[in-house]
């Protein structure tokens, strides 16, 4: 990659996923864009232009004809899409890339219903090679559930806990359905969390196909007076390979809690979601592997797609 070829960035969808998220992971990157890395330019398409932005080129406003012919001429210079509009509209925003851009990151879930995500693979297999696309699930890349993952997949894990007898994964928090997150949660949490524990353990303990999960028991609930009409916690019980067994616990308006606990024949490994930290529990007492860590999630998931960009130029 040269110094006059930035890797440009396309953001479908300027919301709360965009300030909270990625704008703040932009900005570091920006400030800091790493050993051999490049500025990155981006751009932005939202139905309505948003107050000027030091780190946005140029904003498409999509809703209005001109701006997404506009927009549409400028696809073959996009590096890497980013979908971050509600999941109802993803298939759509896909589609409107046409194949066009080579790295295309969605926000979980793919769509809102399996029949649109089952098109959508479709379209994808039809590109071929030309685009890889990827769901983007910032808890996998939370530093503790990383250090984790990644202790899996070189046996690291194994060779300090032995085999794995059970998995446990609680996403749960003492405040309640934020105001503003109405909308996203009307279906319940299952719908919009439970994406998140199946992923970490499908990375965990690698499985690759969907019927080596195997749903045991489910139970939900809803807090009294929720805004939303969906389940507002969940207890999930399954299996994985027909004998790991796995809990995942999901909840709003209970307890602060969000930890991965993985146990096996020697020990136990907990990552702190929230803190970052992991530690080792066996009979030698508790032994920290990873201190407090700040959150780079999405850091990361930058980082990543600029380096797929760069291999594909």
């Amino acid at each position: 990659m040269s110094q006059d070829r930035p890797c440009t960035f396309l953001l479908i969808g300027a919301g709360s996923v965009w300030r909270t998220k990625y704008r703040p992971a932009f900005e570091r990157l920006q400030q800091d864009p790493g050993p051999g890395r490049l500025p990155v330019r981006l751009w932005i398409a939202e139905k309505r232009r948003a107050d000027p932005d030091p780190l946005v080129s140029d904003w498409c406003s999509i809703d209005q004809p001109s701006e997404k012919a506009r927009l549409d001429g400028l696809l073959d210079r996009v590096n890497v899409a980013i979908i971050a509009t509600w999941n109802s509209s993803h298939i759509d925003d896909l589609r409107f890339l046409g194949g066009r851009v080579p790295v295309v990151l969605i926000e979980k879930p793919l769509s809102d219903s399996l029949a649109c995500a089952q098109s959508a693979r479709a379209d994808l297999a039809s590109w071929g090679a030309a685009v890889r696309c990827f769901g983007v699930d910032h808890y996998v890349n939370k530093p503790s559930v990383r250090y984790v993952l990644q202790a899996a997949r070189s046996g690291r894990l194994q060779d300090a806990i032995g085999e794995i007898t059970r998995v446990s994964i609680s996403i749960r928090e003492r405040r309640g359905v934020e105001t503003g997150r109405e909308r996203l949660l009307e279906r319940g949490l299952i719908d919009d969390m439970l994406p998140h524990a199946v992923q970490i353990v499908f990375e965990l303990l690698q499985l690759e196909r969907a019927d080596e999960f195997q749903l045991c028991e489910l139970a939900v609930a809803r807090y009294h007076c929720a805004p939303v009409s969906g389940e507002t916690s969940a207890r999930l019980e399954a299996t994985a390979r027909g004998h790991v067994p796995i809990r995942i616990l999901l909840g709003k308006g209970q307890l602060d809690d969000k930890t991965v606990e993985v146990v096996g024949t020697r020990g136990t490994v907990l990552a702190d979601i929230t803190s970052g930290a992991v530690s080792l529990i066996d009979d030698g007492g508790t032994h920290p592997l990873q201190p407090v860590t700040q959150d780079d999630s999405y850091d990361t998931i930058l980082r990543e797609a600029i380096g797929i960009a760069d291999s594909l130029r």
